[in-house]
């Protein structure tokens, strides 16, 4: 979602492999999530969320 508007999967991928100013700014807003993720893990902010996966994965198999 970009502003009040929303892209499907199909247009998305269309824009980053064109390499449009679309595409671009998708890029952009995926590379700063991942880095405030990487942030938080770091920080140990979602030591909670991930030991929660990880026990409920290991319950499963």
């Amino acid at each position: 979602m970009i502003g009040t508007g929303v892209i499907n999967k199909e247009r998305v991928i269309a824009e980053v492999e064109a390499q449009s100013p679309v595409g671009q700014v998708l890029i952009e807003s995926e590379q700063y999530a991942i880095e405030r993720l990487i942030e938080e893990i770091k920080n140990g902010r979602l030591k909670k969320f991930i030991n929660n996966s990880h026990d409920s994965e290991s319950q499963s198999h």
